[in-house]
């Protein structure tokens, strides 16, 4: 049987610096209290996490159409001989199909030109890009 020790928190004084009394003990407590009710001020400016934004339009993509184009050729397709190939001009950016209507040319599966790297809520990067 383990003899038991000799120093207990009952039996130490007060102002012993390893414990603290139950007062201190009290306004510690008080004070961790106090300094989690009051937000950080990041910016100095006394707003907080809440700053005003201008309402800016969101650019929107719709790849529906390519989507509905592709289906459409697909239902005249009879073998690899009536694929469409990718013309190499300004004009053909009008009748692109998404990249999987183009399975022999790997190139349509990635992005080629870097836009801008974006911060989600979650405070993780995304890397905006488009197809050029």
């Amino acid at each position: 049987m383990r003899q038991l020790s000799a120093a207990s928190s009952t039996n130490l004084a007060p102002d012993y610096a390893g414990h603290p009394g139950p007062q201190q003990h009290h306004q510690q407590q008080q004070h961790q209290q106090q300094q989690q009710q009051q937000p950080f001020d990041a910016y100095g400016d006394n707003f907080g996490a809440k700053r005003m934004r201008k309402p800016v339009q969101r650019r929107t993509v719709d790849y529906t159409s390519s989507l509905v184009r592709y289906a459409q050729a697909r239902m005249w397709q009879r073998d690899a001989r009536d694929r469409f190939t990718l013309q190499p001009t300004a004009a053909a950016v009008l009748d692109m199909l998404p990249s999987v209507a183009y399975p022999d040319n790997p190139s349509t599966s990635f992005a080629g030109k870097f836009v801008h790297s974006s911060i989600n809520k979650n405070r993780c990067s995304i890397n905006c890009v488009v197809v050029s």
